[in-house]
């Protein structure tokens, strides 16, 4: 059972979460074809225009990533007790959201953002009941200002972090101009380098382009399968927020953990919804993980999500294999 195994906290879990990943991104591995990738910003461009040239070093280092995001989730959650036991479930299902759908089995600005937001959350925790936290702070604004780099309007996170540390201490003038600096330092060498190269005209263009509203564009495709996932995913936006208010205290092991994972899902909506060009649950496998995790180990029967888990690997693979499945069904 796959959900006993990552259910406890013992070392040879954390050594099977390699097998369960590769599982998953063997269909990645068995399909070749071409990259084309929708313009994102300067620094995601420039590394997914490299990264592309090569489909197994494509792969290769998306699935890394997702197996290092799914140890540092896992590290995180348990290292703040953010559950009521330890265990390696949140790497597990964290591994499994992002594997849903093909176009995530490869290298993606899910990944990069994701591993981003994690390594905030880490240094926004650790500021808590401390004394001097100034480079704990420097360092989740920083985070912060990076991911605007990547995905401009992903840069709306830094409302996020102060409001994290008005919850989680009593931040001091110094503080909040501790992390705006930070904040700022990634795009001072943003448009350093488009002033020096003689291309800032460029940065208006890049502004406009990256933070224009495409939301629900997606709804007008004609496809059922976006239809689906849109459907999904605003359900799954509406039962996490009621379930994190109703049962706060029980979901959660201090309260301010709830605070701030409940502006996460929003903020994640928020990014999704408007800037987006297509739905993607991704944007929510952090406080999906969380969650699910949570509520799997207060289960004492886990049959019914065990059949779920292979219902969505039975998916993955007939995503990859929709044609071949589409001409055997033809033949006969």
């Amino acid at each position: 059972m796959l959900i006993d195994t990552f259910r406890t906290y013992r070392t040879e879990s954390l050594l099977k979460l390699p097998l369960w990943g590769l599982f998953l991104w063997a269909f990645a591995f068995t399909v070749s074809g071409l990259f084309y990738y929708d313009p994102v910003s300067p620094l995601y461009d420039a590394i997914a225009a490299y990264v592309s040239r090569y489909i197994w070093i494509n792969r290769t280092l998306a699935f890394l990533l997702v197996l290092a995001s799914a140890y540092l989730l896992g590290y995180m959650l348990n290292r703040h007790q953010l559950l009521p036991s330890k265990s390696y479930l949140p790497s597990f299902f964290y591994v499994l959201f992002m594997s849903y759908k093909p176009a995530l089995l490869e290298f993606n600005k899910f990944i990069l953002l994701n591993l981003i937001y994690m390594l905030i959350f880490d240094q926004l925790f650790r500021t808590y009941k401390k004394e001097s936290a100034d480079r704990n702070i420097f360092n989740a604004a920083f985070l912060a200002g990076l991911t605007g780099l990547i995905f401009l309007p992903s840069s709306v996170c830094i409302l996020l972090v102060f409001i994290a540390l008005v919850i989680l201490r009593t931040p001091s003038l110094r503080e909040m101009l501790v992390a705006l600096i930070a904040f700022l330092v990634p795009f001072i060498y943003f448009l350093s380098y488009y002033f020096l190269t003689d291309r800032f005209m460029l940065v208006s263009y890049i502004i406009r382009e990256e933070l224009s509203f495409k939301g629900f564009t997606y709804l007008f495709t004609g496809s059922i399968e976006a239809y689906i996932e849109f459907a999904f995913w605003g359900l799954f936006i509406i039962a996490l927020l009621y379930y994190l208010f109703r049962r706060s205290v029980q979901l959660l092991i201090v309260q301010y953990t709830n605070s701030i994972v409940i502006l996460f899902t929003l903020f994640a909506a928020l990014i999704g919804y408007a800037f987006e060009a297509q739905a993607c649950f991704a944007d929510f496998a952090i406080p999906a993980s969380l969650l699910l995790s949570h509520l799997t180990l207060q289960l004492k029967k886990t049959g019914f999500l065990e059949f779920l888990i292979w219902c969505i690997v039975a998916m993955i693979a007939a995503g990859y294999f929709e044609e071949q499945i589409f001409v055997f069904l033809n033949l006969k």
